[in-house]
């Protein structure tokens, strides 16, 4: 009972992941390569971890360029050891780890994680985020969304900070896909004009500009206003739509057309838009969630449907009553029962 209970505790210890310490035939214990990226820049710093529940034993960073860490020992709380490390030169390095404890005392090479490391070109470069919607025109006390996307040129995922103005600059976001949106939440303490930009950063640190700044005004609440302007892209224009938060009444403005129309409030937290003027609803917006998208098949707005045929058909109306008016008149003539004469004038 004794040796099937050691059987087992034994192959629990050498199976758990957090040990990254896989038996190898014939080997002994061969400490399993650190994780972290497998290409970077120049001068850029990388982030490489080892996990381990492993509190009695000594680990050393070899990053492959004649540098290396000290000797490191898991702290308390971690389940990981962290390094960071910056290559001054490109080319390809193998970065290595080595672990030691008092059964191999001399210490044990991992095997390596080979690393390419090049001069970035402004190609490498994500692009600048874009403002896909967001309010340009408030009240402070109130939470404002604003969404925004970059894409990166080789597909590396991507991350994105932002500067509101008013508060220090955010954290980097989390990583998300390029080409993927990511929302801000911001609220403004006190009113005044303010100018929002926003910058991406790829996986492999590599960070775009700023984007240009847009200017916002931050009206005082106690004024009891409710109206916003928010900015909306759509196609391959900027247009915007002002709107009454509390009564979600308010129009859309298609700059690129010069024309306006009236938006619908869904009753659910999402206004209906008809961005081309063509009698459908084509998109829906939720300011709450900064959440602008198609609709998949438009819908026919029914009340502008009818103000639009009913002109026409009074149109047609009158035209035929004129037309069957002149047409009894000329008949009367042709026939003798209506005449007309010139009045002669002596002089």
């Amino acid at each position: 009972m004794s040796i099937l209970f050691l059987t087992v505790c034994a192959f629990m210890l050498f199976s758990f992941e957090g040990m990254m310490i896989p038996m190898v035939e014939g080997s002994g214990y061969i400490p399993a390569p650190p994780s972290g990226p497998h290409l970077g820049y120049v001068n850029i710093e990388y982030q490489y971890e080892i996990k381990t529940v492993n509190r009695n034993a000594s680990w050393m960073f070899d990053w492959g360029d004649g540098e290396t860490t000290p000797w490191l020992s898991l702290e308390t709380t971690s389940t990981s050891i962290v390094q960071t490390h910056l290559w001054t030169t490109e080319g390809n390095y193998t970065v290595r780890i080595k672990f030691k404890n008092t059964m191999y005392p001399t210490g044990i090479w991992s095997d390596p994680l080979l690393v390419s490391i090049s001069f970035p070109t402004i190609a490498d470069y994500p692009s600048e985020p874009v403002l896909l919607s967001g309010t340009v025109e408030g009240v402070n006390e109130t939470i404002y969304m604003y969404t925004i996307k970059a894409t990166d040129p080789h597909g590396y995922r991507v991350q994105y900070r932002c500067d509101f103005g008013e508060d220090p600059i955010t954290n980097w976001t989390s990583l998300v896909f390029s080409g993927s949106q990511s929302v801000f939440a911001h609220r403004w303490v006190t009113p005044g004009n303010f100018s929002v930009r926003f910058q991406a950063l790829n996986e492999y640190k590599l960070h775009s500009s700023w984007s240009s700044p847009i200017l916002l005004s931050i009206q005082n609440a106690s004024l009891n206003t409710t109206w916003c302007k928010d900015l909306l892209v759509i196609g391959d224009g900027t247009d915007f739509m002002t709107y009454q938060a509390d009564d979600h009444i308010g129009s859309f403005e298609n700059t690129t057309m010069g024309r306006s129309s009236d938006v619908h409030w869904d009753g659910q937290g999402t206004y209906l838009i008809d961005d081309d003027m063509d009698g459908k609803w084509e998109y829906e917006y939720t300011p709450a969630a900064g959440l602008l998208q198609p609709i998949p098949s438009p819908i026919v707005i029914k009340n502008q449907q009818a103000s639009f045929q009913l002109p026409w058909l009074w149109i047609f109306i009158i035209m035929g009553v004129v037309i069957g008016v002149i047409v009894i008149i000329l008949v009367l003539v042709k026939t003798g029962y209506l005449y007309l004469y010139e009045e002669v004038v002596e002089k």
